[in-house]
């Protein structure tokens, strides 16, 4: 699904929690492919690693989105929260830029909600 339709049913939600976090991630911009390049050479610098968990977040959303319905306990907010522990997670262990490092961050998001998932299932 699209990432516009996918903010506006949030924004359609009952939680007063999501409509406060879908209006504070419209005020967010996305990164162009140099700034993004820029941003991976440089992590080092002051809140570099935060403005690209940032950029990431549009795809977090649509991940945490395509595995809602895999957990009947688990919140929208809560997939997304493990999906940027994940961006944080892949941004720690390895170093690179390009399209490569996308992947690999893009792949460790996935993972960190499937797991999540899978280790609230195993746990009820």
């Amino acid at each position: 699904m699209k990432y516009k339709y996918i903010i506006q049913e949030m924004k359609e939600s009952g939680s007063p929690a999501m409509r406060a976090f879908v209006h504070d991630m419209e005020k967010i911009g996305k990164l162009t492919s140099k700034q993004r390049h820029y941003y991976l050479e440089n992590r080092q610098m002051p809140d570099a690693v935060n403005i690209l968990v940032k950029d990431f977040i549009p795809y977090t959303i649509r991940m945490a989105y395509r595995y809602r319905r895999c957990t009947n306990m688990m919140t929208m907010l809560d997939l997304i929260n493990e999906g940027v522990f994940g961006t944080y997670a892949a941004l720690k262990k390895r170093e690179g830029s390009g399209m490569a490092m996308t992947r690999y961050i893009n792949a460790y998001i996935r993972y960190y909600i499937r797991h999540s998932i899978y280790n609230y299932k195993t746990q009820n």
